[in-house]
């Protein structure tokens, strides 16, 4: 969750508010480990011990009136602060969630074993915060916290992530540009996806819908590559030639053209705790079709189109009417602009100032 560490505190920051100091700690990796060891087991091994040995040693030496873990996989750094001025944000509970049957995803040992831990940290702090009402529900269910300790506190979009270009050219001209790049025809009917490794992102999904849909519509596909058998399933339907995997995007300006030369955005994830890259292409001006689960209704609001993840057929027909409906995707690129100006890093900074000064009371 580094931009969400990054944005918040910029944010905070910017809020200058009067009596407030704030000092930010990070988590490093013990660097010779790295180098000793073999490959990634030195990689590795160097990440655990920074995680769990040099990280609650630099925090055990913190001075302040107020912590705030701002990932829920680090709560186990409540043990080297105090609890009862320590709050976390909770992005979400899907390993919990996989392994109470709640959505149908394999669940590795080690997070069956440690998300527990993390649960039962969070039920140790002073209060919780939310990225979404989706995962205050899951909270609200699954742990013992009760509700007058959750605080709903949605993320924000990065200015730079906006309908239009910023170097001059016309969306049509910046498109051309993106599609001659991976040799995407000029004609092509481009949808987008943003990922990661999580099976949660639903990637068959994806390559279902791009077998079921005309033989001219392309998906531009952003992060991370797919697991063996999301290939094998490529390969299986015919659709290698009209999958574009760009690999991973660190340059937010980049990763906004990308945004921008899409027709559509697509996004069938089984679960999210929040969705931010429905979000971002919103505020590109690119409308999503996303799935009706979680939190992602909650994101795209009536300026999206949301389907069961499951419902492969319908997701197909979905896409189809929009690419084939000119004026209700141009209605919807203007809807989608508007429902992302309500995410913005200043009202989470301003909404995490007002938990903060609530619970120092």
């Amino acid at each position: 969750m580094k931009r969400y560490a990054q944005e918040l505190t910029q944010a905070l920051l910017n809020l200058n508010t009067p009596g407030w100091q704030y000092e930010s700690l990070t988590c490093h990796h013990v660097e010779p480990i790295a180098k000793l060891l073999p490959g990634n087991l030195g990689v590795q091994t160097a990440e655990r011990l920074g995680r769990l040995v040099r990280y609650p040693l630099v925090a055990k030496q913190a001075k302040g009136d107020l912590f705030h873990i701002l990932d829920h996989s680090h709560a186990h750094l409540i043990d080297s602060l105090t609890p009862e001025r320590t709050l976390i944000t909770c992005h979400d509970i899907i390993p919990l969630l996989a392994s109470r049957g709640k959505i149908d995803i394999p669940v590795t040992p080690n997070a069956r074993r440690n998300f527990p831990k993390i649960i039962a940290n969070l039920e140790r702090a002073r209060a919780v915060l939310a990225i979404s009402e989706s995962t205050k529900a899951n909270l609200l269910e699954y742990t013992k916290i009760p509700a007058e300790k959750i605080h709903v506190v949605y993320y924000g979009v990065n200015p730079r992530f906006t309908a239009t270009p910023p170097n001059g050219q016309t969306r049509e001209q910046e498109r051309t540009g993106v599609l001659a790049e991976y040799k995407i025809p000029a004609d092509a009917r481009v949808l987008m996806h943003v990922g990661t490794t999580g099976r949660y992102k639903n990637n068959p999904a994806l390559v279902k819908l791009l077998h079921a849909l005309d033989p001219n519509t392309y998906l531009l596909r952003v992060g991370a590559p797919f697991y063996d058998d999301e290939e094998a399933l490529v390969d299986s339907l015919g659709v290698r030639s009209r999958l574009i995997q760009a690999g991973k995007i660190y340059d937010d300006a980049r990763l906004a053209a990308h945004y921008r030369a899409a027709d559509l955005f697509v996004f069938p994830s089984i679960w999210e705790g929040f969705g931010w890259p429905p979000l971002e292409a919103m505020a590109c001006g690119t409308p999503a079709v996303t799935s009706n689960v979680a939190s992602l209704p909650e994101v795209v609001g009536s300026a999206g189109v949301t389907v069961g993840p499951h419902d492969h057929a319908a997701l197909a027909a979905a896409v189809d009417s929009l690419l084939k409906d000119t004026s209700r995707l141009e209605a919807l690129r203007v809807q989608a602009v508007a429902q992302a100006a309500r995410f913005t890093w200043e009202r989470c900074g301003s909404q995490t100032q007002a938990v903060y000064e609530k619970v120092t009371r």
